[in-house]
C-alpha cells in the first residue's frame, strides 16, 4: 500500500492535478513516506526476543531498506526498462536507502534499550530530510553532469554521521546497554 502511494507521488500526480510548485514538496513527501514505510516494516521486530543488541536496530533497518530498494528497482525496471541508467540508479538508490535507514535504525535500538522517543523522532526526521535532498539531487542530474559529486558528498556525510552517532551512543550508555542478558552475550562472544 505504502509503495503504491509513493509510486503515485513519483508519477507527479500533484503536478498533474494542477498544484503549482509541487515538485520540491512532492520530493519531500515521497522521502517521508518511503522512510515511514521502511521504519514500519523494521519496527515489527522490536518486541521480538531476537532484537537484543544495539546493532540489531541497524541490521533490521538495513534489511527493510534493502527490501524496499529491491521492490522499487524492480518496479522502475518494469516501467523504464533495463538500460545503462537503471544500473547506475539501482546501485545509487539501493545504497541510499540503506544509508537513509541507518539513523532511525540505531535510534530504534536506542529507544528500546535506553529510552527516549525524541531520539527516534529526530532520527526519522533526519532520514527524511536526507532522503529528500537525495531525491532533489537525482532530479537535478538532468541539468548538471557533475551531479554525482554532491550525491557522493551526501553519502559520505550520512555514513560518518551514522558512525559517529552509533559510537556516541555506545560510549555514553555502555553500562546500560551491556546490562543483564546483553552483558552475558558480550562475554560469551569474547570466549
Amino acid at each position: 500500500v505504502g509503495y503504491v502511494l509513493a509510486t503515485l507521488l513519483e508519477l507527479d500526480v500533484l503536478r498533474l492535478l494542477g498544484i503549482p510548485a509541487a515538485s520540491v514538496l512532492m520530493l519531500m513527501i515521497i522521502a517521508a513516506l518511503e522512510e515511514a514505510i521502511k521504519y514500519l516494516a523494521a519496527s515489527t521486530i522490536v518486541r521480538h526476543s531476537d532484537f537484543d543488541e544495539l546493532i540489531d536496530g541497524l541490521i533490521y533497518a538495513t534489511v527493510a531498506a534493502l527490501g524496499f530498494a529491491f521492490l522499487e528497482n524492480v518496479m522502475y525496471s518494469l516501467k523504464y526498462g533495463l538500460d545503462s541508467t537503471f544500473f547506475l540508479r539501482g546501485t545509487l538508490t539501493t545504497l541510499a536507502h540503506v544509508l537513509f535507514a541507518a539513523p532511525w535504525g540505531v535510534a530504534m535500538a536506542v529507544k528500546k534499550f535506553i529510552g527516549g522517543h525524541y531520539v527516534l523522532r529526530s532520527a526519522l526526521l533526519l532520514s527524511m530530510m536526507l532522503h529528500g535532498a537525495f531525491n532533489f539531487l537525482l532530479l537535478e542530474q538532468q541539468k548538471n553532469p557533475w551531479y554525482l559529486l554532491p550525491i557522493l558528498a551526501l553519502f559520505v556525510s550520512m555514513y560518518l554521521l551514522t558512525l559517529s552517532y552509533y559510537r556516541t551512543v555506545l560510549k555514553r550508555n555502555r553500562n546500560r546497554i551491556h546490562g543483564g542478558r546483553m552483558l552475558e552475550k558480550a562475554v560469551a562472544s569474547d570466549e
